[in-house]
C-alpha cells in the first residue's frame, strides 16, 4: 500500500466517487506489477 500511495502518487487522487476511485486504483497497481515484472526481466 505504501507503494501504490507514493510510487504511484495515490496520495493526491483527483477523483469523485467510490467507483472512479476503485477504477483509478485498479489501473495504477496495474502499472506497480507491470513496473515490477519490467525490473525481474531486466
Amino acid at each position: 500500500m505504501s507503494r501504490l500511495k507514493y510510487q504511484m502518487n495515490l496520495a493526491q487522487l483527483r477523483v469523485r466517487g467510490i467507483p472512479a476511485m476503485r477504477y483509478t486504483v485498479n489501473l495504477r497497481a496495474l502499472g506497480l506489477n507491470i513496473r515490477r515484472c519490467a525490473a525481474v526481466q531486466a
